[in-house]
Parts: structure tokens; sequence; C-alpha cells
């Protein structure tokens, strides 16, 4: 449509590019996005927030400057202790974002904290809740083998574009 990627078509002649509205798309799809409207309006709130955070972490991580100066210049510190205290807002942050079933919001900051994992990779110490939420995360059985495959670790977009 952009003429850029991502780019989804299927079968029904659907045509969607644009990374959060294809995953906007598969979250109403395969039942990802809340039980609800208001969980669905929480989702969507936390997918802009995230949004905005990865494009500034992103940002940085090409920048050449030092971890310490990427940190501060993401601002990302506040950001990561509001997620947090939203996380701990739902079941004591035990179990998701929203709800009580994985959305795409959690896929999202999956996504957020491995690049700000890019940028240091003791940045979650400072963050327990959220630590243990990108542990849980990263550990359910696609994405663990996802990301220990040769493919992901040489691809440097996002998530490992720090990485040395």
């Amino acid at each position: 449509t952009f003429g850029q990627v991502p780019y989804l078509t299927g079968s029904d002649g659907l045509e969607l590019s644009e990374c959060y509205a294809i995953l906007r798309y598969f979250g109403r799809k395969l039942n990802l996005y809340g039980n609800n409207d208001i969980e669905a309006a929480k989702i969507d709130m936390l997918l802009e927030r995230e949004h905005q955070t990865l494009v500034g972490v992103l940002i940085s991580l090409l920048k050449k400057q030092d971890d310490a100066a990427r940190i501060e210049s993401t601002k990302i510190c506040d950001t990561l202790a509001i997620f947090q205290k939203l996380l701990e807002k739902n079941k004591k942050g035990e179990g998701y974002f929203v709800g009580d079933k994985v959305s795409i919001a959690d896929y999202a900051m999956l996504d957020l904290l491995d690049a700000c994992i890019s940028l240091s990779s003791t940045m979650l110490d400072a963050y327990p809740t959220l630590k243990a939420f990108y542990n849980r995360m990263a550990s359910r059985e696609k994405i663990a083998a996802c990301k220990a495959s040769e493919k992901y670790k040489s691809f440097y977009v996002a998530g490992n574009l720090g990485r040395k």
C-alpha cells in the first residue's frame, strides 16, 4: 500500500500494511485483543505508548553513544517505571498487562523489552516485575525456539539491533 514492508495479503483480497494494523488484525482474528471493549481500549493504550517508546529506543540504538547516554536520551527509565506499575495493577504483575490471558499488548511489550535489553543487558534489573514478565514471555515455547534460532540471532533489526 505504501511501498514498504510489512505488507500482508490474504486469499480473501486482504491487503494490509503497517505493523500495528497487522498486529491488531491478528489480535482480533486470534482472540488476542481482550475479552471486552474496556480490555481492548487498554490494549490500544499500551500499544500506542509501547510504539512511541520503541521508536525512541530504536533511534537511540542507531546513535554512536555509550549505553548510559543512550538510556538517558530515551527517558526510557521513566516509561519502564510506568509500565511496571500498570503491569502490577493486573494481578500484582504475575500474569499479563490486560486481563487474564495473553494479548497483542504483551507481545508488543516483549518486543520493547528486547530492545531495552539491547540498550543495556542489565536495564530490566531495576524493574523486577517487568523482568519476570519478560522472562515468562520469552520462555513461551515458540518464542524461545525462535530466539534460539540462528536466523533470529543473525537478523539485525528491533530486538537484537544493538547487540555486538
